[in-house]
């Protein structure tokens, strides 16, 4: 039986995830705050193709993003539409740009 995903999972197996192809001449410092049950802070920076995860906030962010465990879960194992749940409210970000590239490098 596989273990359950989780948030700590998911942000530690980020850097294996990491497409630099698609990070090539972005740089960003994206500040996750999740909510809830499994939740807390992480800080993914992304510079010119390299990407580093950190626990907890690190640095002047270029994006946050808030959401809740749940629905971040969700969102990354596929049973949760990303999209969706922006447009209703459950994950808030404040530089789409951001976000949206950060989509494509850990896409997978």
């Amino acid at each position: 039986m596989s273990e359950a995903l989780t948030c700590d999972k998911i942000f530690s197996t980020m850097p294996a995830r990491f497409n630099a192809g698609a990070a090539t001449g972005w740089t960003a410092n994206v500040q996750f705050e999740i909510s809830g049950d499994g939740g807390g802070e992480w800080t993914v920076a992304v510079d010119n193709g390299s990407c580093a995860v950190h626990v907890g906030k690190v640095g002047a962010p270029t994006a946050t993003v808030k959401v809740d465990a749940a629905t971040y879960v969700g969102i990354v194992s596929g049973t949760v539409d990303g999209q969706m749940a922006f447009l209703t409210g459950k994950i808030m970000a404040d530089n789409l740009a951001d976000l949206m590239r950060f989509q494509m490098a850990f896409r997978g």
